[in-house]
């Protein structure tokens, strides 16, 4: 996944927005992007039960990179 994230940041930065837009559909973005940022926090801390703490670390700082860069986008 982290892989994913740094050798394919824009493909990784275009599904992110997605997900947050799907969410907006029946929330608001400040609710859609908090979402998103819940499930990259689980899915980190799955993640931290299968690999090292810097692995788990590294993904879940590249992830949120990718929604504070949408939500900057949506806040144009």
């Amino acid at each position: 996944m982290l892989r994913y994230v740094e050798d394919h940041e824009e493909i990784a930065y275009q599904y992110a927005h997605a997900l947050v837009t799907f969410f907006t559909i029946d929330l608001g973005a400040p609710e859609a992007l908090q979402l998103t940022r819940n499930i990259i926090t689980e899915s980190t801390n799955d993640i931290r039960n299968f690999e090292e703490e810097e692995v788990a670390s590294r993904i879940d700082v590249a992830l949120r990179r990718l929604i504070d860069r949408v939500e900057a986008d949506l806040a144009d």
